[in-house]
């Protein structure tokens, strides 16, 4: 059995990987580029930090393509390049995680199709299509499922679904960001967001970035009051950001996010990984923690 057939079935725990784009502006990049570019421009900075989420104990790597999708890319004015983009980071993630000695699962990142002024969602019709070109190149360069990341509303989740499924049909992780005061950018509690996704066809489905482990772990709780039909992801940032001259720095240590994984699996969760400031070393303080 495959590590996520073994996930889905009961049998297996899955260890993510951390952030993507905060590892790489950390390592020189510009917040304000367009940080998918790198998977052709400069493919050796995405390979770099791939490989050391494998080194650090990591079963999954995410796809460097989180803003992958048509209204971000036009925004750098790469909407044309929206498929090679995404099929250059699916096979930069599977060269990696072909080479590992191990099983490695690749996730196809899909963040929320949304400009980045607006404050509401992009039309549905447009999500759908959107995702269904992120996805087909994403399934093309070799990812094993879709992971769809912080998505604030039940339509945005359907109509990626959708976007999904007319790609190929996929297996579908998706996470939800509650850090309006427990509630998505919509307005969207843990409780109804479980009783409105119970029906759709997700594999698995959790909380990703927020404000951090304490309250994504209260969130958490509420999830699993619902009764969930299917696997938890415990996916927290490493804190929120703050600035320390020109450096962005964020506060959970790895030994604190270590903990803050061994008491997610306590609630219930079984697939942990990290967001926004995380990094290989908060990814093997996990592994140890819950693999020790």
């Amino acid at each position: 059995m495959g590590l996520l057939e073994a996930f889905l079935d009961g049998e297996q725990i899955l260890i993510g990987d951390g952030g993507m784009g905060t590892m790489l502006i950390a390592g020189g990049q510009s917040p304000n580029d367009c940080l998918e570019w790198l998977n052709t421009g400069e493919p050796d900075a995405v390979l770099a930090v791939h490989e050391a989420y494998v080194e650090a104990g990591a079963d999954v790597l995410s796809t460097n393509t989180f803003s992958g999708n048509f209204p971000r890319l036009a925004s750098y004015g790469l909407a044309e390049r929206m498929r090679d983009l995404n099929l250059a980071g699916a096979r930069l993630a599977r060269q990696v995680a072909d080479g590992a000695g191990r099983e490695i699962l690749v996730a196809g990142s899909v963040g929320p199709a949304y400009p980045p002024s607006d404050s509401g969602d992009f039309p549905y019709r447009d999500v759908v299509n959107s995702v269904s070109t992120q996805c087909r190149a994403l399934a093309e360069g070799g990812v094993d499922f879709i992971f769809l990341e912080t998505m604030r509303s039940v339509e945005q989740v359907q109509a990626s679904l959708e976007g999904v499924r007319s790609a190929g049909g996929l297996p579908v992780f998706c996470t939800m960001s509650f850090h309006y005061r427990g509630r998505t950018a919509s307005g969207l509690a843990p409780a109804d967001a479980i009783l409105a996704l119970g029906s759709m066809t997700l594999r698995a489905f959790g909380v990703g970035c927020g404000a951090g482990p304490a309250d994504n772990e209260e969130i958490l709780r509420k999830i699993f009051s619902e009764e969930p039909k299917f696997p938890v992801i415990a996916q927290s940032n490493a804190g929120l950001s703050r600035r320390e001259g020109s450096a962005v720095v964020y506060d959970v240590t790895p030994e604190e996010m270590a903990a803050h994984a061994l008491r997610c699996r306590e609630i219930g969760a079984r697939y942990f990984g990290g967001c926004c400031g995380t990094t290989p070393d908060h990814i093997r303080a996990v592994a140890r923690a819950l693999r020790g």
